[in-house]
């Protein structure tokens, strides 16, 4: 059930803000304070911050959007994320690439310790971007005579790293369009190289630098290909602020570092020789449909960032509202109130609309899978499918009344 985007993207932005500033404020708090005292304890406490501010990100795709994402990997590969350092590469398909990385970290319990390669501009950001410096991401000027240096120097830092952390690359530098794949076409074809058809080449200048300074404390690197089938949309940010869901597929292969080449020139030949595989695969499951033989493991979907975002929400929203209210007019008249208030009171109506939807969704799914429910029997849900079907206007048109109601509130 899609939702216009205004009515998602400002009450939930705002939300948000306010939160993401509370987390920025205890991290600038912690950098300050802890870091000069212990680089160890400040890391391990950063962590559980930034996982405030990355879940609300993970609600997001998990129970706005409700994306699926399915992960094919061994078992041996599955058991060991998130349970060692590890060096993850990807080819870049989409807008929201990162957003899938950071799902699969929180899978794997490291969520606040998974840095990234960035532009510099990002670390501009406010909140995700700030959120970001506090956290150790490398920031890149794309000149690589003094990213070559940026590199050394953050690579350094992870040495000490005293949890489990990804750091995550994308060699190709850029997002797929196919402008840039026409682009890489004419390159490759030009030097005598392999012509990919569905990912560009990659620029080994980082990945080299990665490999050589990391390669005596990260033991591993996760070969990740990404891909959204033909008969799915494709997801992007907008979609998922609009609440309209798809199917990603993600196949995750694990290297160990001593397979690589010491030279330079073998690690570029090694990373280049990974690109083409993925492309052979990406053909291969673009024409044929098939992706992967690797095990379809299962990544649940937690409900830690649906508790996170309605803490969020109870520790911003309830002290804006109640206390005003409590202390008198004579501070905030309720004029001034009414837009901030009627901005939540719409998040929150389509909050819950949306987890009344996902919810008997859910248990359709579950039923068909061969689980019971004792509130619900599973002969009960085929009826509740064909009332759900019915019934999706009346459940629009009693929140587009209740969003009727909250901005009466404003006038």
């Amino acid at each position: 059930m899609a939702v216009p985007a205004a009515l998602a993207i400002v009450p939930i932005g705002i939300l948000f803000f306010f939160s993401g500033l509370i987390v920025n404020l205890i991290q600038a708090v912690l950098f300050i304070i802890v870091r000069p005292a212990s680089k160890c304890m400040h890391t391990r406490i950063n962590k559980i911050a930034a996982e405030l501010l990355w879940l609300e990100l993970i609600w997001l795709v998990d129970w706005w959007a409700c994306l699926k994402i399915e992960v094919y990997a061994d078992d041996e590969t599955f058991e060991q994320m998130g349970k060692e350092h590890a060096l993850v590469i990807c080819n870049h398909r989409s807008d929201i690439d990162w957003l899938v990385g950071w799902i699969l970290a929180q899978r794997s319990g490291c969520l606040g310790s998974t840095l990234a390669v960035m532009k510099k501009q990002a670390k501009m950001l406010p909140i995700i971007g700030w959120s970001m410096w506090f956290s150790d991401y490398l920031f890149l000027e794309r000149r690589w005579a003094k990213d070559e240096t940026t590199l050394k120097s953050g690579f350094k830092r992870l040495a000490d790293f005293p949890i489990p952390f990804w750091l995550a690359l994308f060699v190709e530098g850029t997002r797929f369009t196919e402008a840039k794949l026409q682009a890489a076409q004419e390159f490759a074809a030009s030097r005598g190289l392999p012509v990919p058809r569905n990912v560009l080449l990659p620029r080994t200048k980082g990945f080299i630098s990665a490999v050589a300074h990391t390669r005596s404390f990260i033991p591993a690197i996760y070969d990740c290909t990404v891909a959204v089938p033909k008969n799915q949309p494709a997801p992007t940010m907008l979609r998922i602020f609009r609440g309209q869901s798809s199917v990603i597929v993600l196949q995750i292969k694990r290297h160990s570092m001593q397979e690589l080449p010491v030279t330079a020139g073998g690690i570029s030949q090694w990373c280049k020789d990974v690109f083409v595989t993925k492309d052979a695969m990406l053909e291969k499951f673009f024409t044929k449909e098939t992706f992967s033989d690797r095990k379809l493991q299962d990544i649940g979907r937690p409900k830690e960032s649906l508790f996170v975002r309605r803490c969020h929400y109870a520790v911003i929203v309830i002290p804006m509202v109640v206390i005003p209210r409590l202390v008198g007019s004579h501070f905030m008249c309720s004029e001034s109130l009414g837009p901030c208030h009627n901005c939540y009171a719409i998040s929150d109506s389509i909050i819950r609309v949306r987890a009344f939807y996902f919810t008997i969704q859910t248990l359709i799914s579950s039923s068909n899978e061969g689980e019971a429910y004792s509130e619900i029997s599973p002969e009960m849900l085929p009826s509740i499918l064909r009332l759900l079907g019915k019934c999706r206007a009346l459940v629009f048109a009693v929140f587009v009344c209740s969003l009727e109601i909250h901005m009466s509130l404003i006038h």
